[in-house]
């Protein structure tokens, strides 16, 4: 008999808030090849939240540097994704310096 997964739910929630100030955020390989950026930002209780950063079309991520990166956000908001045992935020910055 094969086993037939339930398809994940998922919930798109519109923008959450708005992002403005310094970022910071790290630049790394993935295991598919391709360069991606995240960042993190602890709770009061300890837990870590992680979020995808994601620009433009513009901007690539050859652009920075392997690791650490600080920039100032000049405009860009956080959206989320909520799936059945969790939540998928990212981070999309439109402007920045």
């Amino acid at each position: 008999m094969a086993y037939n997964k339930k398809p994940e739910k998922k919930e798109h929630v519109d923008t959450v808030f708005d992002v403005k100030g310094e970022l910071v955020f790290w630049v790394k390989m993935g295991s598919n090849g391709k360069r991606f950026a995240s960042t993190a930002v602890k709770n009061s209780d300890g837990d870590r939240m992680f979020y995808n950063v994601n620009f433009r079309k513009e901007v690539s991520l050859s652009d920075f540097d392997d690791g650490m990166n600080k920039i100032n956000v000049k405009s860009g908001f956080i959206s989320c994704s909520k799936y059945e045992d969790g939540i998928h935020a990212k981070i999309m910055v439109l402007d920045f310096e």
